[in-house]
This record gives structure tokens, sequence and C-alpha cells, in this order.
């Protein structure tokens, strides 16, 4: 009798161990066996810890869009490039033309904002939208910086001056080729983290 009941308890005890590190099951066993209160809430706790522990499922539409969530812009000041990369790899690589001086803000901001063929109006200059005269280009991807000094929105956007590329000469805002800005557009995500630096 001594000894079934020793298997027993070691039985019980092993149960309660293995509860320690998983307990979904082990609290179920512990409360069809009717153990002690205060053992019932260590399963229970430990049910809890691990539960807390555990990260947020992902659903599959996040699971399909996570290599778009992965993507990020930088933008290479010194070598007057810009880059789409995926983790830190670098994907597309385009030529463009920043700000002189100081005038492209340094650090990380995302993207706010998407449009094809924008229209221009700054500094007593209007232009149409796809007209040659826009400075913007084709595309704008506007981000949530401002010039240090005038507060214009700065963003990445086309040019009607593709010979300029290669060479900071804008107010701040990022320059590309036109196609090279509709390419980046369609492959940017909505709050596209960005860093710009030196």
């Amino acid at each position: 009798m001594i000894r079934i009941a020793a298997v027993y308890v070691a039985f019980l005890l092993s149960y309660w161990l293995m509860g320690l590190v998983d307990g979904g099951w082990s609290w179920a066993f512990a409360s069809r066996h009717w153990l002690a209160d205060d053992v019932r809430h260590r399963f229970a706790s430990s049910t809890d810890r691990v539960a807390a522990a555990a990260p947020p499922a992902m659903s599959i539409a996040d699971w399909a869009r996570l290599p778009a969530l992965m993507r990020n812009v930088e933008v290479d000041i010194p070598r007057q490039r810009l880059y789409l990369n995926e983790g830190k790899a670098h994907r597309l690589a385009f030529v463009v033309s920043t700000g002189i001086n100081i005038s492209t803000p340094r650090g990380a901001f995302h993207v706010i904002e998407k449009l094809q063929d924008p229209p221009y109006g700054l500094r007593g200059i209007y232009a149409a939208p796809g007209s040659q005269d826009n400075p913007l280009g084709a595309a704008w991807i506007g981000l949530n910086a401002r010039h240090w000094r005038t507060g214009t929105p700065i963003g990445i956007h086309g040019t009607n001056e593709p010979e300029r590329l290669g060479t900071p000469v804008s107010h701040g805002c990022v320059r590309l080729k036109n196609d090279d800005v509709l390419q980046l557009l369609q492959h940017v995500p909505d709050n596209c983290p960005v860093v710009i630096h030196d």
C-alpha cells in the first residue's frame, strides 16, 4: 500500500513539475485530481506567466504583409543615394539630389503621404500636375519632416531637372528621376520608415 501511495505521489509530482513549464493541461490535471488550493494556485500562476510571455498570434494577412513591414528607405547624403531596403539588405538603389548644405533634415522619419502627379504651389510658383514645369515631377512621397528654417514639408519626389541629380541642389527635399520615383512609389508602404543620414 505504501508503495502504491509513493508511486501515486511521484506521478502527481512529475505532473506538477511539468506544470511549472507548461501550465495548460497540468492545471486541468490538478483540478481533476483535487489537489490542494495552494498547489492549484501555483499551477494557475505558471499558466498565466506562460500566456503573458507568449507573443500575440499573427494573422494570415499580417504574415502575408511581413516583407512589406520590413521595408525601409535609407537616404545616404554623402553618396547622394537612396536605398529601398528589406531589413538591412539594399533591394533598389537610386541616384538622388538632396538639399544644399543642411537643408535636408537628418534623422528617422516615416512616409505620411503618397501622390502620383502632384500639383505644385510654393514660393510663388504654381505648376499643374504632369506639367513640364512642375518641380515635383511624377510623384510625391511626403515625410513627417519640415525644413528647419522655413517649415515647409520635406519629401521624396521626382524632378524636372534630371541632369542635376547626383549633387546637392534642392531646397531640402530628396529628388529622383521621374521613372525612379514612380518605381519607389509602388514599393514603399504607408508609414514606411525613412532614415536620412550623413
